[in-house]
């Protein structure tokens, strides 16, 4: 398995509060980040573009309605250490 990947899943076990979700792919080079209801997902993009984090809209991904409620993360480019 991948050091990045592995790292990815680290951080978000250490960081991510009660009711976030994630994919486990194992491969690839992103995963699904699936956010409670109650999270405004364009808000938090805005956040993290303050923040120089791109957090891409992923509604282009999903044919009509997104069954969820997140973003996805790249985990396969940044360094280990951006991560």
């Amino acid at each position: 398995m991948d050091r990045r990947y592995r790292l990815c899943i680290t951080v978000l076990c250490d960081t991510m509060p009660d009711g976030v979700q994630w994919t486990t792919p194992g491969v690839g080079l992103c995963l699904w980040l699936d956010l409670p209801r109650h999270v405004h997902v364009s808000r938090l993009q805005a956040n993290l573009a303050m923040r120089n984090v791109i957090a891409p809209d992923v509604d282009d991904c999903f044919l009509g309605r997104p069954h969820l409620n997140g973003l996805r993360i790249g985990y396969g480019l940044p360094k280990p250490k951006a991560l």
